[in-house]
């Protein structure tokens, strides 16, 4: 038997690990997203390497093992359907349904979640943008049509578009702007989810925000949805890709 506090750190290493890009999780990362010690985190994470949930490393961290991930993709999937249910049955706002939601999550029933599955719909984005776990364990596809055309500026004055760019200051956006209003970025607007990638692999997903700091070289593209997933209307056509080949300090731009 897993109890809620093992859940939750099983959810907080799959979190971290996705959002991060990393194989293993250090015990301060948990500790600073647990609002916990390090020692209370070491403690924890034997109790879960016992279990087989976790594979754990003295002085390297932890990394889910296959039956920890399936534990948190059930953990994850739960969550993510009470933030539908919460939002778009009982009216809360998008910003008021997590800390709901992390209690509603460790509900134990599997019929109860899948029926409340089948009563939203079968969503497979809650209300942030992020993917709603299937009952296999496996995330919905990501949609790989982006339906904004988009352009891409350094900063709100320099337009760059689909070209290739040699350097980027460290610590700049890249916006996505509208193409019927250049050079001004689309304004802040929780009804869209920005999805973006570099070469190709999924790195960032903002609800709201759009914009974001690229921290590698690489080519980036955007896909911009409507919040639940589906067809925005006043927006259409494809991405607009462009390369970085240099991440510079700051402080050397011209």
């Amino acid at each position: 038997m897993i109890t809620s506090t093992e859940e939750d750190y099983l959810k907080a290493l799959f979190n971290i690990a996705q959002n991060e890009r990393k194989e293993m999780v250090g015990t301060n990362q948990i500790a600073q997203k647990m609002d916990t010690s390090a020692a209370s985190v070491t403690d924890m994470l034997r109790k879960l390497n016992a279990k087989d949930l976790i594979i754990y490393e003295k002085y390297k961290g932890a990394k889910l093992s296959s039956l920890g991930t399936a534990q948190a993709m059930i953990l994850l999937r739960k969550h993510r359907l009470w933030e539908s249910f919460l939002v778009d049955k009982l009216g809360f706002a998008w910003d008021e349904v997590h800390d709901l939601a992390e209690q509603l999550e460790h509900v134990r029933s599997p019929e109860l979640v899948n029926k409340l599955d089948e009563y939203l719909g079968y969503p497979k984005f809650d209300p942030h943008g992020d993917p709603i776990p299937c009952p296999d364990g496996n995330l919905p596809d990501t949609p790989n049509t982006a339906l904004a055309e988009v352009e891409l500026i350094v900063n709100p004055f320099t337009e760059i578009g689909p070209i290739e760019i040699a350097r980027v200051c460290e610590g700049n956006h890249l916006y996505v702007i509208d193409p019927d209003n250049p050079p001004n970025p689309l304004p802040n607007n929780d009804d869209y989810v920005y999805y973006w990638y570099l070469d190709g692999e999924l790195v960032a997903t903002i609800v709201g925000v759009p914009y974001y700091s690229p921290s590698e070289e690489g080519v980036y593209t955007v896909e911009v949805l409507n919040a639940n997933g589906t067809e925005c209307s006043s927006l259409s056509s494809a991405s607009s890709p462009f390369e970085i080949n240099e991440i510079i300090d700051c402080t050397d731009c011209d």
